[in-house]
């Protein structure tokens, strides 16, 4: 005889972020430029659900690549992943791109989540500041 528990809502806030900020793009290395980020959620009343994060495609509007803009006008390739090796494209699980999750998080217990980015090698681009802005969604 198993016992039945009555399912209870669960709801997650975001705590944290850490920006992906790049160090400074060298257009004469021939090696890519890596830098990580993090955010940090927190659910309580969990009960056994899950929850999982998806990043958003950016200004450029496609997963691969990602692109940064400087001025509105020129663009420099990058990507955020899941994994420490940069193989798993972070999106929201079409298109060839994971999420983060599902996952059951631990009742009111901040989760780090670590984001890797990397801006491939072998650029050719004017000096200056590039950006872009990503949204993380939370879906629980």
């Amino acid at each position: 005889v198993a016992a039945s528990r009555p399912a209870q809502a669960i709801n997650c806030t975001w705590r944290a972020t850490v920006p992906v900020d790049f160090a400074g793009y060298d257009v004469f290395s021939g090696t890519p430029d890596d830098a990580d980020g993090s955010v940090t959620y927190r659910c309580t009343a969990v009960g056994g659900a899950a929850a999982t994060i998806d990043l958003s495609a950016g200004s450029s509007g496609t997963y691969s690549p990602r692109r940064m803009t400087r001025a509105g006008v020129e663009t420099l390739d990058y990507n955020l992943y899941r994994d420490t090796t940069r193989t798993q494209i972070w999106g929201n699980a079409t298109g060839g791109t994971f999420r983060y999750g599902p996952t059951v998080p631990p009742n009111n217990t901040n989760v780090l989540v670590n984001i890797y980015g990397r801006i491939p090698a072998g650029q050719d681009k004017s000096a200056g500041t590039y950006s872009d802005t990503i949204v993380a969604t939370i879906n629980f």
